[in-house]
């Protein structure tokens, strides 16, 4: 896969919880033509997607009033996408504790902060 498609089913899964939550925040940034065309490896699919677990998890909880997005759903979907890539099991395993210690917590992200989190580390 490319890094402009994780990317996009990213960028899609927050707007659809935008949408959800009624929470307006029109995402206007996005990769370069030269990141969206990298090719990865299942591998490297998958240490993407830990380290954005890592960045989420840990993250303060945003408790101003800005557009914001639960961690829970999130990691929930970072979950979902490491489950469907064959490959590291360390790494796999990292993401789903990430998610159970979220599950107790009802903490939030700061939607400009996720985006900007996920264009500096796929960029």
């Amino acid at each position: 896969m490319s890094t402009g498609e994780i990317y996009d089913i990213i960028i899609y899964e927050l707007e659809i919880q935008c949408r959800k939550n009624k929470v307006e925040y029109p995402v206007m940034l996005g990769l370069d033509q030269g990141s969206r065309n990298k090719k990865m490896s299942n591998q490297q699919l998958l240490k993407l997607l830990g380290k954005l677990t890592r960045r989420v998890a840990n993250t303060t909880d945003e408790k101003t009033d800005v557009s914001k997005i639960g961690k829970f759903q999130v990691l929930k979907t970072l979950n979902l996408m490491s489950g469907m890539v064959p490959g590291d099991d360390t790494i796999k395993k990292s993401i789903k504790n990430a998610l159970e210690v979220e599950c107790g917590r009802e903490e939030n992200i700061s939607l400009e902060l996720f985006v900007l989190t996920i264009n500096a580390i796929f960029d």
